[in-house]
């Protein structure tokens, strides 16, 4: 869950700081993912900033925001969200604030994404990434090399076998 206390001058002109509250669960995170089939989320972001689709990456990223508002419940059991809320979020200064911040300030826009889900997720994704980074580059072989091998020695090519399968070598082309 993100908390984001903004500061702003609401209809009457009088200063005003609020709390704000995101978060999108991990059943969300996966129908928002499906809403962008067939590459999904990240793939459609990227191709939209690749055609400088302005109008699409602001009205993706304004219902990304919105989906994630909503009003934690006093026992913090519950994290309520529904149109009624988000029509008053939307209809606010507050809104205005928080989505000039984010639109205007890619840092903020990414902090806002990766605070929104759930940190479990975010760990995980971490943990993958590093895993990714520190495992080494794959042993590159032929075709030919590959026949090359004794057909006698069988536990060579089970030994292969097993490095092609994680990872650790790639078959190519001669």
């Amino acid at each position: 869950m993100l908390k984001k206390t903004i500061t702003y001058k609401d209809f009457n002109g009088d200063p005003v700081t609020e709390d704000l509250f995101f978060h999108l669960s991990q059943a969300e995170l996966v129908e928002l993912e499906v809403s962008f089939q067939p590459d999904g989320l990240a793939v459609a972001m990227q191709k939209m900033m690749d055609a400088q689709d302005g109008k699409a990456i602001v009205k993706t990223f304004k219902d990304i925001v919105l989906k994630a508002y909503g009003k934690k419940s006093s026992d913090g059991r519950r994290f309520i969200k529904n149109s009624l809320i988000r029509e008053e979020f939307e209809s606010s200064k507050a809104w205005e604030t928080i989505f000039m911040e984010l639109v205007t300030d890619p840092d903020k826009m990414n902090e806002f994404v990766i605070g929104i889900i759930p940190a479990e997720l975010v760990a995980q994704t971490e943990e993958l990434a590093q895993k990714v980074e520190t495992q080494p580059a794959a042993k590159r072989m032929t075709m030919a090399e590959v026949k090359a091998l004794s057909e006698d020695d069988v536990e060579a090519y089970r030994g292969l076998v097993d490095e092609i399968v994680h990872g650790r070598v790639v078959v190519i082309d001669d």
